[in-house]
């Protein structure tokens, strides 16, 4: 019972130092590029949040010939991950303007430019603040955006969807919330005291109708992809499923053509978007499985035996992997020794 109660003592200890209050957030402050490195207009903005932080963001007006395209007369709002800064999301700008969309992509407090400290209920702010700088400074319509979220952003953008109602939603190599991705990690550790605070999407989702769109990739080496099945399953609306390939923040890189043309076909189907030209001879094959997959709406219960890969699988030049490489060295410490009286 000591041993028992020691770890647990310890256990407390290491969160308070290694501010799991706040969660893992790994901000980086050096903006390394503008959109322009990529070839894209773009205005540099500032965005005051409710509670008085200053967010560092750019707003990328749509192309000039978008009447053709898929997210003709959309805007998207960006909500990134848990590491680096929005100079890492150039790739996905230049998909994203390929598309027709408008975009504006923010840094949480603390990352980039923007002022303050991460938190999950800093983030929330922000999304509200990034969604009311629209309506205030573009007068785009609820219905005309589309909220964007990769990993941790995926539960920012349900979380802030589930109270303003988009013209629709995509989460990207996201989670049902990070308690369970904490307890396919290490089971035997006690989620909700490792992180206090939380991103619960379907919660969030629940009495929602907006079109969903969920992009995952079963190698997904961090957040494990029957989380993202669960997600989908869970969500009650009109949904779509897309499943790529590659490593989890990489993977619309890896299998761009899957991926580009899923997010192509999701966007045709909304309300009001504009009609699909005959594209059959000049696309290019895909392979035996189909790009999108439309699941049945009945709830799956999540595998007994999901769970993540060991830390070596982790790709070392990833942000999000040298962010996840602390945690779970900081996890190890916690692991109950064998063979130690309780």
């Amino acid at each position: 019972m000591q041993g028992f109660v020691l770890f647990f003592l310890t256990l407390s200890r290491c969160c308070s130092l290694f501010g799991f209050t706040r969660l893992p957030f790994y901000p980086t402050r050096t903006v390394a590029a503008t959109p322009a490195a990529v070839g894209l207009g773009y205005e540099d903005v500032r965005i005051r949040t409710q509670d008085g932080k200053t967010l560092a963001g750019w707003f990328l007006p749509a192309p000039a010939d978008q009447n053709a395209l898929p997210a003709a007369g959309k805007t998207l709002l960006f909500l990134h991950g848990n590491a680096g800064n929005i100079s890492h999301c150039l790739d996905s700008l230049d998909n994203f303007h390929k598309l027709g969309f408008a975009v504006l992509i923010i840094d949480y407090r603390g990352f980039g430019q923007s002022t303050g400290t991460p938190s999950v209920m800093g983030t929330l702010f922000d999304a509200i603040a990034a969604w009311d700088w629209l309506a205030e400074h573009k007068n785009s319509r609820p219905e005309s955006i589309v909220v964007f979220g990769r990993s941790i952003g995926g539960g920012v953008a349900a979380a802030l969807a589930g109270k303003v109602n988009p013209g629709a939603l995509i989460m990207e190599s996201t989670f049902t919330c990070l308690h369970d991705v904490v307890k396919s990690l290490y089971p035997y550790l006690p989620a909700r005291v490792l992180l206090p605070q939380d991103f619960d999407s379907i919660a969030s989702l629940r009495g929602k109708t907006f079109p969903l769109l969920v992009v995952h990739s079963p190698d997904d080496e961090i957040v494990p992809y029957a989380l993202g099945e669960a997600l989908f399953a869970a969500y009650r609306g009109p949904k779509q499923f897309l499943r790529i390939s590659g490593p989890h923040i990489t993977g619309f890189q890896t299998d761009k053509l899957r991926y580009v043309r899923g997010l192509e076909d999701f966007l045709r189907s909304l309300p009001g978007a504009a009609p699909a030209e005959d594209e059959a001879a000049s696309r290019q094959p895909l392979g035996d499985e189909d790009a999108l997959e439309i699941a049945a709406s009945q709830p799956q219960e999540l595998p007994e035996d999901a769970s993540l890969p060991p830390a070596a699988a982790i790709r070392p030049e990833s942000l999000m992997g040298r962010a996840m490489g602390k945690m779970r060295a900081m996890l190890e410490t916690l692991r109950p020794q064998s063979g130690r009286k309780a």
